[in-house]
């Protein structure tokens, strides 16, 4: 790391530390946050160097243990020592991120993108990955995390040879699900890990459950907290369908795909919505599952405009909870990411006053 690089460092914590937050204006407070997040991206920089020299001391002396050195130095949690040496091996494997880091142009959490990205391939294109380090870390120092999120995405969809089959059959082969009692609180426990085809079908099956038996009224067990009513009426939907008293039929799934893709398979501006980033789909997968009637897919346009599907009546009915579920991946109030399972569709101008159930006229929100 150069010396220039940890004298503007130094001079940024020193700003920090002189000046007083609760007297800045807005420009005052953004130039904090911003000596802030460079600070941080040097400390991650520091950081993923010294994981990276303890694997070298491990490589030549047996009784060094990465993991345990880091995690005993810095009393992180398991995950944040997991992160660090993940990076690590990412910046390993492509040096110019680790530059790129080490110079303050990219933060920790455009490595944890690429690592999230190679881990999901398999070795002919993850080798693939790795060799447009170039042009990956020129994308990183341009974008957000978020913003390179959704590049790498796509630039994946490009590169993978089987379309993410193999992926896909370990991850049905890697379908777990865990019980235990917390020994604190005397509560069971279950942890689950599902394959997305069928992971989609499951929580499809609580939501519409969910959506049965709580829509116009919910028990007094609820919690006030918006997130912590949700999680409560998820838990009692799933007992109810354990007990055999959710609702009859396939559960009602959408995914959101372009008319070429399905047709013709992946291209450079595919658009596919599982209904979660991080959810992939082999193609012929959805084909099949559309055709089953498992799941609907809700076709559009390049530009993402639904093809076909509109109706009018006092509650939005299925057809046009599909549309909106095009419209709003997330609840359509600003800076919320509640995502659309969690959502309601609400009149824009209410229904008593007049409003119409048309498209035009509805959203998704909490």
């Amino acid at each position: 790391m150069e010396v220039i690089e940890t004298v503007g460092v130094i001079e940024m914590i020193d700003r920090l530390a002189h000046v007083d937050v609760g007297l800045c204006d807005q420009p005052g407070v953004k130039a904090v946050l911003a000596d802030t997040s460079r600070v941080q991206r040097w400390l991650d920089a520091v950081k993923v160097t010294a994981a990276r020299r303890l694997r070298e001391l491990a490589a030549v002396d047996a009784t060094v243990f990465p993991e345990g050195a880091a995690a005993d130095a810095t009393r992180g949690s398991q995950h944040e020592t997991d992160t660090l040496f993940k990076r690590a091996d990412t910046a390993n494997q492509i040096p110019q991120l680790a530059d790129a880091l080490d110079n303050g142009t990219v933060s920790g959490a455009h490595l944890d993108v690429v690592t999230r990205a190679l881990h999901g391939l398999e070795p002919a294109d993850r080798a693939l990955l790795t060799n447009d380090g170039d042009w990956l870390t020129a994308l990183a120092a341009r974008l957000t995390p978020d913003e390179f999120t959704r590049a790498v995405r796509r630039y994946l969809n490009r590169i993978r040879s089987d379309d993410g089959v193999a992926r896909f059959q370990r991850q049905r082969r890697a379908t777990r699900l865990r019980t235990w009692t917390d020994r604190d609180t005397g509560m069971i426990c279950i942890r689950g890990e599902f394959d997305p085809e069928t992971g989609l079908a499951f929580l499809a099956r609580i939501d519409t459950t969910l959506d049965t038996l709580f829509h116009d009224t919910t028990p007094d067990t609820c919690p006030t907290d918006p997130q912590a009513k949700q999680e409560h009426l998820r838990a009692l939907a799933l007992l109810a369908l354990s007990e055999g008293n959710g609702p009859r039929g396939r559960p009602d799934i959408t995914i959101v795909i372009d008319h070429d893709t399905i047709v013709n398979g992946r291209h450079h501006d595919s658009h596919i919505d599982c209904g979660h980033p991080d959810i992939h789909l082999p193609i012929d997968t959805i084909r099949r599952l559309g055709c089953s009637a498992d799941i609907t897919l809700a076709h559009t346009d390049r530009n993402g405009v639904v093809l076909n599907i509109a109706r009018t009546q006092r509650l939005a009915n299925r057809h046009q909870r599909r549309a909106l579920r095009v419209m709003y991946p997330t609840c359509a109030i600003p800076d919320c990411h509640v995502r659309y399972q969690h959502c309601q569709p609400h009149h824009i101008l209410w229904w008593r006053n007049g409003g119409t159930t048309d498209l035009v006229n509805l959203i998704h929100s909490q």
